[in-house]
């Protein structure tokens, strides 16, 4: 239920600082760099983050995590009601979240793994993903109308409220255990050495965290939806906000489906195509102009995205060592958690070439990658 309350912040977040970026800057690029760079601070920092996810209890992480972010966006609200914010505060506000985020996401993902059996773990990365999407689909949805009667600053108001709630939820489950054995120490340099050695050294592991890297620019479809809403599709915030959330339904109604669906043989397959149907979702949705059949879009697109990253998640947890998962989770951080990599270029192509090149370049970006892995790699088709 924490998962639920947290994902409601996490995307009210996203929503509210696409929106009043692209509302002070009137610039895709603004939009894409407002919400990229959240990536900065995944890259340098996962792989201390993974090391110490290994160490210490994950309880105890995501605790102080969403505490922070409380702290973080109570801010913002601030600025924005004193009329303060000025839009390169944008940015840091991302910053911030990354930088907080670059804990929490191993942690959280780790304690998936270590709190059931190993023919659960897909089942239990569904559910999770069935929790974090009904938050996602309901930010959006009372975004774009909170900003209509309330005023920029509420999304992050409810980003506020719902981190507030997932802090009280956690401080009722018991803690986590950690990986580390007693008596034994040793640095963080060498553990951090020891977990890219072992993910270079694994081919399917590696294989996985290239297809991860590729992935993240797919995502440029995110800074475009206000972009869409407002402009290309003239709907405004509250268009904005359906889309938004048609996105967010599709993820919801995919991992439905992966939960009722159990656990997949043939789990490599599964995520090929369901990462094509996300690939091509977006090159149509880039090319509609019809409001409704652009909600459609999103939808399917949203399912497909939902199965294809419970199902690389999975795939990761299950073929790396336990006293390793903390460590190649923070490698899979960078490969995909990075997506707001992928937001600041399709921002920076939609600027310079057009909206629907972005989202052509970012599909080219995925598919063909998992393609060619999947034609050349014997062991990958078998998984």
């Amino acid at each position: 239920m924490a998962n639920v309350f947290a994902a409601t912040g996490n995307q009210a977040k996203t929503f509210g600082i696409a929106w009043i970026a692209l509302e002070i800057s009137n610039s895709q690029l603004w939009v894409g760099l407002s919400l990229g760079a959240t990536a900065l601070p995944i890259v340098v920092l996962s792989l201390l983050s993974g090391a110490i996810v290994d160490r210490l209890p994950r309880r105890r992480i995501i605790l102080l995590s969403y505490i922070v972010l409380s702290g973080l966006l109570f801010l913002t609200v601030y600025l924005i009601v004193s009329d303060s914010l000025q839009i390169w505060h944008l940015p840091i506000v991302s910053l911030g979240a990354g930088t907080v985020f670059t804990f929490l996401r191993p942690a959280q993902e780790v304690y998936i793994v270590e709190s059931v059996k190993r023919n659960q773990i897909l089942t239990a990365n569904s559910l999770k993903a069935l929790s974090d999407d009904v938050g996602e689909m309901v930010a959006p949805a009372l975004g774009g109308i909170m900003i209509i009667r309330y005023g920029a600053e509420s999304p992050f108001a409810l980003a506020v409220v719902g981190y507030l709630i997932a802090t009280a939820l956690i401080l009722t489950t018991r803690s986590s255990p950690t990986s580390s054995k007693p008596g034994v120490k040793t640095s963080l340099a060498k553990e951090i050495r020891e977990g890219i050695g072992y993910a270079v050294s694994n081919r399917l592991v590696l294989a996985l965290l290239v297809i991860a890297a590729t992935a993240v620019f797919g995502t440029a479809v995110i800074p475009l939806l206000p972009v869409y809403g407002r402009d290309v599709l003239g709907a405004g915030p509250s268009g904005y906000g359906l889309l938004a959330a048609s996105l967010a339904a599709g993820f919801l109604a995919g991992s439905i489906l992966m939960t009722a669906l159990g656990d997949l043989n043939r789990k490599a397959l599964w995520f090929l195509v369901t990462a094509a149907i996300w690939d091509i979702c977006a090159v149509a949705f880039g090319f509609s102009r019809i409001f409704p059949l652009s909600v459609i879009i999103l939808f399917i697109m949203g399912v497909g995205g939902s199965m294809f990253v419970t199902l690389l998640i999975t795939l990761i947890q299950q073929l790396t060592a336990h006293e390793m998962r903390g460590r190649v989770l923070s490698l899979y951080q960078i490969a995909f958690s990075a997506m707001p990599v992928g937001f600041i270029v399709g921002g920076a192509l939609a600027q310079a070439i057009s909206n629907e090149f972005a989202l052509i370049f970012g599909a080219l970006m995925g598919t063909p990658v998992i393609l060619v892995l999947f034609v050349r790699m014997p062991s990958l088709r078998s998984l």
